[in-house]
């Protein structure tokens, strides 16, 4: 596990980089297709829900770096208050560069108010592997992270093909300044690996849920993973119904791949767990 957390981070500082590249009129676009679609079910102005999506990303995405980071410097620390705020400054001073970086994108600038956000995030992403270590209760946590993943999973995939194509190349366009490959097969590596970690993230959120509840790491293996592939199943069956998209057997199966992967970075958590807890005994005796 010590070699995932450093590649998740990495992962989400350079996803992070990437969309504070996204010129002005790109990013406002896709901020403005969720707000839409946020609108069929709450009465809300545009503008103002345009607002809160772009603050929330914010949010969650500090809170996944700043998590990823806490889960790293776990195995080096073993003061739980110190890897909180280590992670929480590291994380935070990332989201201050990314604002500055922000400055010189067109159509984008800085804010201290989007920094403070930021920070926020990142605290909220430390205190959860905090109270990990200190064995409290995060169910409700787990529910919330799980449902609103399978929520934007279930927009993007509700994305006409010329809009989610957009958005797609415009990661592919910045990959293509350091990876010499084609468009088309980058393109498709890009969305499929999004597919896949999108669902590794639910099958992880569904399985940390579930732990409360079932006993059997094993179990909460499979119950996470099959509850997830399920949902993968009805999401490509969503597609079916939008404008340039189409289901594919592949999908489904990268995505019940990513699921079982998420489930299984639990189920070795669990098992961890549980070593250290008999050591602990072991100990005391």
């Amino acid at each position: 596990m010590k070699i995932l957390w450093p590649l998740l981070a990495i992962l989400t500082a350079a996803l992070l980089f990437l969309s504070s590249s996204m010129y002005g009129d790109v990013s406002g676009n896709a901020s403005l297709i969720l707000a839409r679609w946020v609108q069929r079910f709450i009465p809300i102005s545009e503008y103002t829900i345009n607002f809160l999506v772009r603050k929330a990303a914010h949010f969650f995405l500090f809170a996944l770096l700043a998590h990823f980071i806490a889960q790293i410097l776990k195995y080096h620390i073993k003061n739980p208050k110190a890897v909180l705020l280590i992670a929480w400054i590291a994380a935070s001073a990332y989201g201050v560069i990314d604002e500055i970086h922000q400055f010189f994108v067109p159509g984008r600038d800085s804010s201290v108010m989007d920094m403070a956000i930021n920070s926020a995030g990142a605290l909220f992403g430390g205190v959860i592997v905090y109270w990990q270590i200190q064995r409290k209760q995060l169910k409700i946590l787990w529910l919330i992270l799980a449902v609103a993943t399978a929520t934007l999973t279930l927009f993007f995939s509700s994305m006409p093909e010329e809009e989610s194509l957009r958005v797609s190349l415009f990661f592919v366009h910045r990959i293509q300044r350091f990876v010499e490959l084609g468009e088309y097969p980058l393109n498709f590596l890009v969305r499929k690996s999004a597919q896949f970690f999108a669902y590794a993230l639910l099958a992880h959120f569904i399985a940390q849920f579930a732990a409360y509840y079932i006993k059997s790491p094993k179990a909460v293996l499979l119950t996470a993973w099959i509850i997830s592939s399920v949902l993968g199943v009805v999401d490509e069956f969503n597609q079916f119904f939008i404008p340039g998209r189409n289901a594919s057997l592949l999908d489904i199966g990268i995505n019940s791949t990513g699921a079982l992967f998420g489930a299984a970075i639990t189920f070795w958590i669990i098992k961890r767990h549980i070593q250290t807890h008999k050591e602990e005994i072991g100990e005391t005796t």
